[in-house]
């Protein structure tokens, strides 16, 4: 404790020095802060209750332009509702439609609260707003059901101070260059989540915090990541990441019970995490500590050997990681995409995670699979449709990325005749019947002719070909007669040829009969000789 208090008077000059960021330098940070933790969905190994409690059209928003505004002060139910009036503040201060402050820039010249809130029960929303350059960015006392959202804070002794408040969330706020960040005292119902705390003293210090959860924040450039002094008790510490902390990640001091700290990445050099508390009854399970080896050889991702927490309390952790337990992400986001009728779907999927995906996950499984390397793979019966797929990759700690996407099947092959049609004579007195052959990757839907009063066309489907058939309609008389034969498939584009039937003189007895049908190169010969047999009938005069 001697060692945190000779260091708060260096990180205050530290900060007072760094007092002259400007108003470009905020909102860099604040465009960095969207960027910060964008999972939202992650699922680990043990149950945990679900921490946002924030209505979405809240927390969805866009980011106004920020105006320059003096520090807000405010005490009481009845003064916040007389200024959120006279603000013209969204809300009416109920749990469904809260006061929302947003946009404002509040920078002060060193001393006071850039905004500070007493004896508040009325629900109120600070979001989107640059404050920094004060004793504290906010200074909350005795304040029920507050929300920061998306804040910038930053230069200030402490960024947010609590002080017997209650059922307060703190989600996607950035806070640099403040000695604390957060100042948590006599406070309870908290939830920190999706925020960004870097360059500090202490990150995050509490003291009489109870039933709190601090869950995936990012931690870096400070000298203590989690301080818990007396009286903490029943608190979780999550699925935070800490990096560049110069000595502890998270420390608990004798006094602090019931915290569990799960599923969290100690990287760098730190020395992790401490217990001094003794007896304890806090526990230590599943965290990543960077320097910590052992053998895991049934490959589950969790050390063999346990790890010992540093302190009096004996704490070990007995399920150390081997891989840093930070969620999955897209390589490259799944995007709709299409694929032609009858051709294989192969489309690679690419995440990036440390522990090794154990396994991928198809919504449809009656079209498509997905192997073990996220190649997604259709099982040959994809039809002219649209499908939407959900994919699931699941990592080794149980911790899951999901992709949403349609995969469109479209038709772009036009039919083709299989059958090459020639000019036909046939002599006064023959039935005319000629059958051709025409294939489609979907299916031929209709055959047209542009004769129909000397000819009739029928046809005859057999998966993707279709056999038609070409006759006369009665007797023709002897001359020339051109035709156009037009082949549509389902998707509605067609292929046309013309060809012409000419009925002749019957020759002298014993002359030949000829008029020739040519399969074309798409089909072997024996293909059309199998589908087709050619009959011609000599009418006997």
């Amino acid at each position: 404790m001697s060692n945190l208090m000779s260091n708060i008077a260096y990180w205050r000059n530290v900060i007072v020095n760094k007092k002259v960021l400007s108003l470009s330098l905020f909102i860099a940070l604040v465009l960095l802060s969207s960027t910060i933790m964008t999972y939202q969905d992650t699922v680990v190994i043990g149950k945990f209750q679900g921490v946002s409690i924030i209505k979405d059209d809240v927390v969805d928003r866009f980011r106004p332009a920020y105006e320059e505004h003096s520090p807000i002060f405010i005490a009481g139910n009845g003064n916040l509702t007389v200024k959120a009036e006279a603000e013209t503040w969204a809300g009416n201060g109920t749990l469904e439609d809260p006061f929302i402050i947003e946009g404002y820039n509040i920078t002060l010249s060193g001393t006071g609260s850039c905004i500070a809130l007493y004896n508040i029960s009325l629900y109120l929303v600070i979001r989107d707003c640059l404050l920094g350059d004060g004793d504290n960015g906010i200074y909350l006392e005795n304040v029920t059901h507050f929300s920061s959202i998306g804040n910038t804070i930053s230069g200030n002794d402490n960024g947010i101070h609590f002080k017997n408040c209650d059922h307060s969330v703190v989600t996607t706020t950035s806070f640099v260059q403040n000695v604390y960040h957060l100042f948590l005292n006599d406070t309870i119902n908290m939830n920190i989540e999706d925020c960004m705390f870097e360059s500090s003293f202490v990150a995050i210090i509490a003291q009489l915090l109870a039933y709190s959860w601090i869950v995936k924040n990012t931690f870096s450039d400070s000298d203590y990541g989690i301080y818990f002094s007396v009286a903490c008790v029943g608190n979780e510490i999550r699925q935070n990441s800490f990096t560049e902390i110069l000595f502890e990640g998270v420390l608990l001091t004798a006094g602090v019970s019931g915290t569990r700290v799960v599923w969290n990445y100690f990287g760098g050099y730190m020395d992790g995490a401490s217990d001094y508390s003794s007896p304890s009854s806090n526990e230590f399970s599943h965290n990543y500590y960077f320097g910590f080896t052992s053998l895991d050889l049934d490959n589950d991702g969790i050390y063999d050997e346990s790890c010992s927490i540093i302190g009096p309390s004996g704490l070990r952790d007995y399920s150390p990681l081997v891989y840093p337990p930070l969620p999955p992400s897209w390589a490259y986001t799944p995007s709709d995409f299409e694929i032609e009728l009858g051709s294989s779907c192969f489309h690679q999927l690419m995440v990036n995670s440390y522990p090794p995906i154990a396994h991928w996950v198809v919504n449809d499984t009656l079209h498509f699979e997905i192997d073990h390397n996220g190649v997604l793979l259709d099982r040959r019966n994809l039809e002219l449709t649209e499908y939407g797929l959900e994919v699931n990759a699941t990592d080794l700690y149980g911790q899951s990325v999901t992709g949403v996407f349609k995969v469109t099947v479209v038709d772009t092959t036009y039919p083709v005749f299989v059958t090459t049609l020639n000019d036909v004579s046939f002599y006064y007195g023959d039935v005319v019947e000629i059958q051709v052959i025409a294939w489609d990757n979907s299916w031929v839907d209709e055959w047209t002719l542009s004769d129909t009063g000397n000819f009739s066309i029928t046809w005859e489907s057999f998966g993707e070909l279709s056999v038609a058939t070409i006759e006369s309609v009665g007797g023709l008389e002897v001359g020339l007669y051109p035709l156009h034969l037009t082949v549509f498939d389902s998707s509605g584009l067609m292929v046309a040829t013309s060809f012409s039937v000419t009925v002749e003189q019957m020759p002298a007895e014993g002359a030949p009969l000829v008029w020739i049908l040519a399969p074309s190169g798409l089909a072997s010969a024996a293909i059309v000789i199998g589908l087709l047999s050619l009959l011609r009938t000599r009418k006997e005069k």
